[in-house]
């Protein structure tokens, strides 16, 4: 919130109805707090990715382990039938 010239506490919610020496000062802050938003949301998909890699790793991982110990299985199993 802000305190204009002609003393009235305005914020980028309320810029429609302000007078014309306060516009400027309305649009400024509509601009802040866009680009604060988009700053965030932008900050928030980043953290999306690197999560959504992490969690795709782990899975790949796993997937892979469990192939291994499975094939593991198998071939103990094949070779204590050969005997």
């Amino acid at each position: 919130m802000k305190i204009g010239v002609t003393g009235a506490i305005h914020a980028s919610s309320m810029c429609r109805g302000s007078p014309v020496g306060l516009y400027l000062d309305c649009m400024k802050m509509k601009s802040d707090s866009s680009a604060y938003r988009n700053n965030r949301v932008a900050s928030q998909i980043r953290w999306g990715v690197w999560l959504w890699h992490i969690i795709s790793v782990f899975v790949c991982a796993s997937i892979v382990n469990i192939y291994l110990i499975e094939r593991g299985r198998y071939r103990q199993k094949a070779e204590s039938k050969r005997c």
